[in-house]
């Protein structure tokens, strides 16, 4: 078997055969390309978040504006705007019952929504169903163990401020 390295050390390092040492080659390139830019972002200096109250602040749907404020009932029945959670880290979830991704997510969120809570963060979620009567979306909630706030949108309102 002839070597593809006279040391010892390149040897070991990338293997004896070309198989090995192409595959080892580009696991090398990806892992180097990840931590670059794993380091480009630790790097970059954060950008300030606007606040309504900004100078200059914008409403809309791109990253760095501020969401467009919307207010909805929830299934116990309070109002609920976004405006009110500003400063908060809020995740928005639109879905609705019989959703095949939606049944696939939901229980993850759930279990993500609790591990925040306990670790004494101050995360919303505010699941926004556009399809459900309020007695389907109950029923959903209490079926998947839902603890996060649920938020009716029949009108379809909020669905429609987000493909905008």
């Amino acid at each position: 078997m002839q070597r593809l390295f006279q040391s010892d050390a390149l040897t070991a390092l990338f293997g004896r055969s070309v198989g090995t040492l192409s595959t080892r080659s580009v696991l090398a390139v990806v892992v180097i390309g990840v931590l670059a830019f794993v380091v480009a972002g630790l790097l970059r200096p954060s950008a300030v978040s606007p606040t309504p109250s900004s100078p200059g602040a914008t409403v809309g749907l791109q990253i760095g504006d501020v969401a467009p404020n919307f207010t909805l009932t929830t299934l116990e029945g309070k109002q609920v705007s976004l405006s009110q959670l500003r400063g908060k880290p809020v995740m928005l979830n639109f879905w609705y019952s019989t959703c095949p991704g939606c049944l696939v997510e939901i229980p993850g969120m759930q279990r993500f929504y609790l591990a925040q809570q306990a670790a004494g963060n101050d995360f919303v979620i505010l699941g926004v169903d556009s399809v459900d009567d309020a007695q389907t979306a109950q029923q959903f909630a209490q079926q998947y163990g839902l603890t996060y706030s649920l938020a009716l949108d029949n009108k379809q309102d909020v669905a429609e401020i987000s493909q905008a």
